[in-house]
């Protein structure tokens, strides 16, 4: 409204705008180490109480097709299959393998397979989303017109993959568990200065699961540790 003292001003009341400094405010209310000590674990405590426990997707709603038309003049599927929170394994990192073999763009792939036939140009596959009590994992294809209209096709292809690393890769070979290890390593140590604002948020969110000293390395898996129960666990 016109009388807002600053109409950018996203949150709060004009008492909350106009306070100068608002560290006496909170101080006067927390006097001691212990008040903000017990205040921080009472707000913990309070905030895992309410958090749920259970997968977010029922098992009457899976196998489900969500169609969404695109303003944009591109076509593209997205398979996102939910497991149990995977956030506190992130010294292993059991998704990482199993995108990489869903990624992999080398004859016999999946998107080998469906490029030869003129139906997809990329192929991106990861763990989309991980909370405390589930995991996403995502596999992403944009599709051609041919591959849209071959959607049951595609979908066929996808699935048939995935039951090929089930029987076939179930214990997985060294040389891919090193040649993943290798990839992340080397991403590690040559990446990119990324967004300070986005930074700060992936890394408050990953000290409620890691150990402030893990900050760094918990983004990627270059610890050269597998667990082959924790895989295994993930696959169908």
């Amino acid at each position: 409204t016109d009388s807002d003292p600053d109409p950018d001003f996203g949150s709060g009341d004009e008492e909350a705008f106009l306070r100068a400094d608002p560290f006496p405010f909170y101080a006067r209310r927390l006097a001691t180490d212990d008040d903000r000590k017990k205040a921080l674990t009472d707000s913990a405590q309070i905030a895992a109480s309410q958090r749920p426990t259970t997968l977010p997707f029922r098992t009457k709603d899976l196998g489900k097709v969500v169609q969404v038309e695109c303003v944009q003049n591109k076509h593209s599927v997205q398979f996102l299959f939910q497991l149990p929170s995977l956030s506190h394994h992130y010294k292993v990192r059991p998704l990482d393998y199993i995108s990489h073999l869903v990624g992999h763009e080398g004859p016999g792939s999946i998107l080998s397979f469906l490029k030869q036939r003129g139906l997809a140009t990329e192929l991106f596959s990861s763990e989309n989303t991980s909370y405390h009590n589930f995991s996403l994992f995502s596999v992403m294809i944009l599709l051609t017109s041919e591959g849209l209209d071959s959607l049951e096709f595609v979908s066929q292809v996808v699935f048939a993959y995935l039951n090929l690393i089930v029987q076939k890769h179930r214990q997985l070979p060294d040389n891919i568990i090193h040649e993943i290890q290798a990839i992340n390593t080397m991403n590690f140590r040559f990446k990119e200065k990324s967004n300070p604002s986005a930074t700060a948020i992936q890394f408050a969110k990953s000290l409620h699961l890691v150990a402030p000293s893990r900050i760094l390395a918990s983004a990627v898996c270059f610890e050269n540790s597998f667990d082959q129960t924790i895989f295994e666990a993930c696959l169908p």
